[in-house]
């Protein structure tokens, strides 16, 4: 990225303004309404989608979730909790069509999910053909398939360690409290005096 200095002294400060000036924002974020959760949310939700391992995300309050369901295309999304009993049809649609499924609920290693986990490690050539089996069926990989694991609960502490093992853990617990500090006192400060605030 051209022209951010980067700090020895704030190097989180540095990060983050690596993470705003890149291609993957638009201009909507810098609205009023999305200032309010412009730096924690959104650096949270690039996280996310730039793991190299499938992400697990833990965010209590749904912050960073939300946020993230509505910057992906409706067309290219799939919400679904694990504990659905149609998982397995669900799965192999959204790895043919090459969907982002993210998969509420996530608090143990569900058999259907383990099989993916790995696939984030495949380094596929362009035109290579990956056939993948889902329980019973046999499902052609498309590369732009992306699995985002959303957990239930609020600590670490509670996932069993064959989940943790295989994820990227981001946990958003704190920024996600930031956020929603910022939010009250912006709205709070907004009523009484609306010029203070961005």
């Amino acid at each position: 990225l051209v022209n951010i200095n980067t700090s020895y002294d704030k190097p989180l400060k540095s990060i983050t303004d690596k993470f705003l000036s890149s291609s993957l924002f638009t201009e909507e974020i810098y609205s009023k309404s999305d200032t309010l959760l412009a730096v924690n949310t959104i650096v949270d939700s690039l996280h996310v989608k730039s793991t190299f391992r499938t992400p697990l995300l833990i965010d209590p309050d749904n912050i960073v979730l939300n946020y993230l369901i509505s910057s992906i295309k409706p067309k290219r999304l799939v919400v679904v909790s694990q504990n659905l009993s149609t998982l397995e049809t669900i799965l192999a649609q959204a790895i043919c069509d090459g969907k982002t499924l993210i998969l509420l609920d996530v608090d143990f290693l569900h058999p259907l999910i383990a099989p993916l986990l790995p696939l984030d490690l495949i380094n596929l050539e362009q035109n290579t053909i990956k056939e993948i089996r889902i329980n019973t069926k046999i499902v052609t990989w498309d590369q732009r398939f992306k699995l985002i694991l959303v957990s239930s609960t609020n600590s670490v502490n509670k996932l069993p360690e064959n989940l943790l093992s295989r994820v990227s853990i981001i946990d958003v617990s704190t920024s996600s409290l930031e956020t929603t500090n910022l939010l009250f006192s912006n709205t709070f400060i907004d009523f009484f005096n609306p010029g203070l605030t961005p």
